[in-house]
């Protein structure tokens, strides 16, 4: 089973996520057909960004003492979802770079300033990569 169909079937058995997105009517057909449905509906939002933004750093360690994996998966779900068009390797670097700040970072005694200048270099990556 590819990478792909396993994401896809994720994506389908997420009931809410279907109904929120409507993409029932992709989760109903076989893989081929799906993938290019997903595709077919694909809505990048350029301007968005929140993904910009400094989240609540106190509230992100605190869950990622217990979950690393749940705020990596959350970062990756958030950038997919706004960027639907980066490729998926760039948003796993992407990721992998948030992670590491978030690691970092949550080490600091001023979280926020670390996580900014860690970050900076991210910060118009999804523009450059997207045009």
């Amino acid at each position: 089973m590819s990478h792909m169909t396993t994401f896809l079937e994720h994506i389908c058995d997420n009931q809410g996520m279907v109904d929120k997105h409507v993409f029932s009517d992709c989760c109903n057909v076989n893989n081929t057909a799906r993938h290019k449905c997903f595709l077919l509906n694909k809505k990048d939002d350029a301007n968005y960004r929140e993904i910009l933004q400094i989240p609540n750093l106190e509230q992100i360690c605190e869950v990622n003492k217990g979950n690393q994996v749940l705020v990596k998966k959350r970062y990756i779900y958030e950038t997919s979802r706004k960027h639907p068009f980066l490729y998926g390797p760039t948003i796993l670097t992407m990721s992998a770079c948030y992670e590491t700040a978030v690691q970092s970072c949550c080490q600091e005694e001023n979280k926020t300033e670390c996580f900014q200048i860690k970050r900076r270099h991210q910060m118009d990556f999804p523009k450059v990569v997207m045009k």
